[in-house]
């Protein structure tokens, strides 16, 4: 509900944290609550589990090998600036959040989560908080998914996107911020 998740938003302290990299978050006691920090070398394990996963890489491409599962790694997660960070439940990594420039005006945003979250509101949860993070940054923000990939649709829709078309195969959600 949007009294629900002006508390969230109040709870939360949206800001870039330069110790650990991670943006910054108070309320804890929110179930679900991921959170959202720099990927690190040491994420190359779990990354590796959840992109070699057939289900999870259904509507993306096909399962990585650890060799590809470090190129990306180095290449968009690892690098300045990163196109994605890692999601954590309780310092449990849990997939990656894609926040990144996608036009001049605009930045893409998305996530990939691992089946355990699945279906508990972590995708509307990091939309929200990569919605709160890109204000004062960018006019627009975009999520692609896959025309099959339902939940996605679902999700980009009830944060307030709009469908605005297809590129390259995928749908074009896009959001303007106030």
């Amino acid at each position: 509900s949007n009294k629900e998740h002006k508390l969230i938003m109040e709870a939360m302290d949206y800001k870039d944290s330069e110790e650990d990299g991670g943006w910054d978050e108070g309320g804890k006691d929110v179930e679900p609550f991921p959170t959202i920090r720099k990927m690190k070398i040491e994420d190359a394990g779990p990354l590796f589990e959840l992109m070699s996963n057939p289900e999870v890489m259904k509507y993306m491409e096909p399962p990585y090998d650890y060799d590809k599962t470090l190129e990306f790694l180095e290449e968009y997660g690892i690098k300045e600036p990163p196109y994605v960070f890692t999601v954590t439940d309780e310092d449990k990594f849990v997939g990656y959040a894609i926040f990144h420039e996608y036009e001049e005006d605009s930045m893409e945003i998305g996530w990939v989560l691992s089946p355990s979250v699945w279906g508990r509101g972590y995708a509307t949860e990091l939309t929200h908080m990569m919605m709160e993070q890109a204000k004062g940054q960018t006019q627009k923000l975009i999520i692609e998914c896959d025309p099959e990939q339902k939940a996605s649709q679902r999700i980009a829709e009830k944060c307030g996107f709009t469908f605005i078309g297809e590129e390259d195969d995928l749908y074009v959600y896009q959001y303007t911020l106030q």
